[in-house]
C-alpha cells in the first residue's frame, strides 16, 4: 500500500494521484477509484481523500487505514457499488470517529484509451492553470452511469470522459463550477472540494467537484552554474513549475537535455524583450 491522501502540499495539489493513474492505464491495467466525497463529524481523512483498489484487493494512497479503508477495499470489488456514491457510518464499522462519510467508486481501465487520454490531460495541465476536476454518478431505475469532467478556470470545458450525461447537465455543473471558482465567491471558502446533487425528474445525479489550483511558478534568471543548482533542487522538491530565463541559448539547451524544466525563455542581452511577466503563482 502506498501512502499519501492524492493531494500534495498546501496547494491541494492531484498530481501524484493522477500521475499514477496514467501509469496504471498506460499499463492497461483495470482497478477502481475510491473517491471520499463527503464528511461529517470525526472522520481520519477529509473530502479529496483516495484508495485506488486493484482486482486482487491491493490498495495504493489511502482513506485513512483502519476499518473504514478495509471495508471501501472490499465494496470496490462488487460490480453494484461501482459507479455509485454510499454513505457509511463510522460507528457501524467498530470506529470511535462517530463521523460518517460518502464515497465514489469510479473504475478505471475499462474505458480504455479515451480513459487514458483524459487522464494525460489532467496530468499534463495540472503543473500550470487552474482546474476543476469533476465526477459525475447518475443513479436511477437502470444501471448507474458516470462521467468526469476537465474544466479550465476560465470555464472552458476541455474534456470530458463518458457519455450519455442528461441534456443541459453539463451545462449546469459547468456553471456551479464557474460560480465557485469567482473571485467574488463565497461558496468555496478555501475547501478543495465540493459536492452537490442535481435532481433529473424520477433520478439523480451528484457531481463531485475537485479544485486544483496549480503550481507556483519559480522563474529563475540565469542558467549557469547556479541556477542549474537551484533548478535541481526546486525540481527535486515538486513543488514549482520552473522556468529559467538566459540571453545564452548553449546554458538553456543543457537544463532542457536534463528534462527538468518545462519551459525556458531565451532574452536579449538586457533582458529588455521577455515574453513572460510575474503572475499571482510566480
Amino acid at each position: 500500500m502506498r501512502g499519501s491522501s492524492g493531494w500534495n502540499g498546501r496547494r491541494g495539489r492531484l498530481k501524484p494521484f493522477y500521475d499514477r493513474v496514467v501509469e496504471l492505464l498506460e499499463e492497461g491495467k483495470t482497478f477502481v477509484v475510491a473517491h471520499l466525497v463527503e464528511a461529517q463529524g470525526s472522520t481520519p481523512q477529509q473530502p479529496g481523500a483516495k484508495l485506488l483498489v486493484h482486482p486482487e484487493g491491493e490498495t495504493e494512497f489511502t482513506l485513512g487505514g483502519g476499518a473504514l479503508e478495509a471495508h471501501v477495499a472490499r465494496e470496490a470489488l462488487r460490480p453494484e457499488v461501482r459507479n455509485s456514491i454510499r454513505r457509511y457510518a463510522l460507528g457501524e464499522l467498530g470506529m470511535y470517529c462517530g463521523g460518517s462519510v460518502k464515497v465514489l467508486y469510479e473504475p478505471l481501465g475499462s474505458k480504455g484509451a479515451k480513459a487514458l487520454a483524459f487522464y494525460r490531460r489532467v496530468r499534463e495541465l495540472s503543473d500550470g492553470e487552474r482546474l476543476v476536476l469533476i465526477h459525475v454518478v447518475s443513479e436511477g431505475s437502470g444501471p448507474p452511469a458516470s462521467a468526469q469532467i476537465l474544466l479550465r478556470g476560465n470555464g472552458r470545458v476541455q474534456s470530458v470522459l463518458g457519455e450519455g450525461l442528461p441534456s443541459g447537465l453539463l451545462e449546469a455543473i459547468s456553471e456551479e463550477a464557474l460560480s465557485i471558482l469567482a473571485p467574488a465567491s463565497r461558496k468555496r471558502k478555501g475547501k478543495r472540494t465540493a459536492l452537490k446533487e442535481y435532481p433529473l425528474g424520477e433520478t439523480s445525479a451528484w457531481a463531485f467537484f475537485e479544485f486544483v489550483q496549480g503550481l507556483p511558478r519559480l522563474l529563475i534568471f540565469g542558467a549557469g552554474h547556479v541556477g542549474a543548482k537551484l533548478v535541481e533542487l526546486a525540481a527535486a522538491t515538486g513543488l514549482f513549475q520552473i522556468e529559467v530565463v538566459d540571453e545564452r541559448a548553449e546554458p538553456l539547451e543543457g537544463l532542457q537535455s536534463l528534462n527538468l524544466v518545462p519551459r525556458t525563455h531565451q532574452a536579449d542581452q538586457g533582458y529588455g524583450d521577455l515574453p513572460l511577466l510575474p503572475d499571482e503563482r510566480s
